[in-house]
């Protein structure tokens, strides 16, 4: 990539010197700055000019970069891949779920919290039962432990625009999670042996190096933080353009004052069965291999990058009330041991 082309792609959105510095950092050629080029974080910000460049809206137009064309959006994407070393799809085959033997084809009740019947015991498996396959995203390497120690619940920022949508865009950004769509459905990429990007520059107590390195991810498809005026309630995409198409819904919007890990304001909550979802999810991952997924590794994206990412902050809300990490833990744990209550354990 051209020090020029870096130079006019991010005065184009605002933030030159940041970008500038990243691009010499790529043009570098001695040993120190090739050892800094591999480092996570230097590659995290360049998925995320890969994200910048491929997020779409409703009507599948380009939300950044508007005066790029096709073709230059593509040399910019194909840049970035270079330098990350990656070709989008090329870890498509080998982690392809057994079908015969892993996967449940019945229709499931998200509401199914509590039936035994839905969950593995210590059976350590690698796939959930329930989830949509779907096709691989960038794998970075094998837990240490074989399996996730924890879970980090983001949101995805963007449209509700279903499963197909949302591991399309995973792929194309270089990331890899689980997602749970407004319905609750939830859809699974790769086996959870294999990590991948998804939390970025994070610490948790329970993680010894990244967290992504440690913890699955899970995207639950919402707006994020809203922001409002006399019209109504609109996503980060729209702050300035009021497009009457972008507003959200009063009934989809809840208000949390600070506490803990949430930041003061308006979120698009997630749906009750997003939630019911989220809920299941967590039991499943702990019942499976309780060796190993540890509760309080349930974590929010904003406690283990705080002050950089503001996600789930108070999306969770539960009987009318928007929950603390902390206090969506408890009810994790409250729900685990009504299912090993009726489980017999």
């Amino acid at each position: 990539m051209s020090l020029t082309k870096a130079s006019w792609l991010a005065q184009a959105n605002g933030s030159t010197v940041t970008f500038l510095i990243f691009a010499l950092s790529l043009l570098a050629s001695s040993t120190t700055s090739l050892v800094m080029l591999s480092d996570s974080h230097e590659k995290s910000r360049a998925w995320k000019r890969i994200w910048f460049l491929s997020q779409t809206d409703e009507n599948e137009e380009f939300c950044f970069y508007k005066h790029l064309s096709i073709d230059e959006r593509n040399e910019f994407i194909a840049d970035y891949y270079d330098f990350l070393d990656y070709k989008p799809g090329q870890d498509a085959s080998p982690t392809e779920r057994n079908s015969k033997t892993d996967v449940d084809l019945n229709e499931d009740d998200p509401r199914g919290l509590f039936d035994p019947a839905n969950y593995s015991f210590g059976e350590k498996r690698r796939w959930i039962p329930w989830a949509k396959d779907a096709t691989s995203g960038n794998k970075r390497g094998r837990y240490s432990a074989g399996y996730p120690k924890g879970l980090v619940v983001h949101w995805t920022a963007g449209h509700r625009n279903g499963l197909e949508a949302g591991n399309s865009l995973m792929r194309n950004t270089g990331m890899l999670y689980l997602l749970i769509d407004d319905e609750g459905k939830t859809a699974q990429s790769d086996s959870l042996e294999f990590y991948g990007y998804h939390a970025g520059k994070s610490n948790h107590t329970g993680a010894a190096g990244y967290v992504s390195d440690e913890y699955a991810g899970v995207e639950v498809q919402a707006a994020g933080m809203l922001s409002k005026d006399k019209n109504g309630f609109y996503p980060w995409w729209d702050k300035n353009q009021r497009n009457p198409r972008n507003r959200i819904s009063n009934y989809e919007v809840t208000f949390s004052p600070q506490k803990e890990n949430i930041t003061a304001g308006y979120y698009h909550r997630f749906t009750d069965s997003q939630v019911w979802a989220l809920r299941r999810l967590v039991a499943w991952l702990y019942l499976n291999n309780p060796e190993v997924f540890q509760l309080e590794n349930v974590v929010g994206h904003d406690e283990i990058s705080p002050g950089r990412k503001v996600d789930p902050g108070g999306s969770i809300v539960w009987q009318g009330y928007s929950l603390t990490m902390s206090e969506f833990r408890d009810l994790c744990r409250s729900d685990i041991s009504e299912i090993l209550k009726r489980h017999g354990k």
